[in-house]
């Protein structure tokens, strides 16, 4: 199953994951405003049974993000990092979170969520963890994906280039804390609150 275009999606290409997903997508908001780790949240999805209804993920912001769940079985909620998360286990599972002004984000973010890999992308896939990304061609989007060797970074901000950091590569069945963090001019990949890669 592909992502529709323009919509937030969490998939992935013939692996087993447990994705305890919470989620942030962040304005950056000036150091002297006090602002913490739910200040300007564009979406926030915990995954948990408290906030998915049937197929539809509730989002926690504020702002009515809401995602679904997708494919041709409907992904599960399982014991997560902290309390619980989906159990992607095919390529046509996913979360599909619908386009809204909210997610257009066009200066610094955050994206972040805690990630366990039950097995590693096989060689030639490239799903994505946590991503809004356009067409390949349009090169606008932002998040996280597998770029053929671990998680990486991914910025594109409409001109013809994406950006991307080195990538991480994770162990099988052990759970990181992955964050793409933009401050408008480096693109930085932290794992488990330590910074990874970056690039400009």
């Amino acid at each position: 199953m592909k992502c529709p275009p323009a919509s937030i999606c969490v998939y992935f290409g013939r692996l087993a994951v447990v994705l305890s997903f919470f989620l942030l997508l962040l304005y950056a908001a000036p150091a002297s405003s006090g602002a913490d780790i739910t200040s300007n949240l564009a979406g926030y999805w915990t995954l948990d049974t408290v906030n998915v209804t049937g197929s539809t993920v509730l989002d926690s912001s504020g702002r009515a993000n809401n995602g679904t769940l997708g494919g041709t079985a409907l992904p599960t909620i399982v014991t997560g990092k902290i309390g619980q998360g989906v159990n992607l286990t095919d390529s046509s599972q996913l979360v599909n979170v619908l386009d809204s002004a909210s997610l257009n984000l066009t200066g610094p973010f955050t994206v972040a969520a805690w990630v366990q890999f039950n097995s590693l992308p096989s060689v030639g896939r490239y799903p994505s963890v946590v991503a809004k990304l356009s067409s390949p061609s349009a090169y606008y989007g932002y998040g996280m994906y597998w770029n053929g060797t671990g998680v990486a970074g991914i910025v594109g901000p409409g001109s013809a280039n994406w950006y991307t950091t080195s990538p991480y590569t994770p162990a099988a069945g052990t759970w990181h804390h992955y964050a793409s963090v933009f401050d408008g001019t480096y693109l930085k990949l932290y794992v488990d609150g330590t910074p990874y890669s970056q690039v400009a």
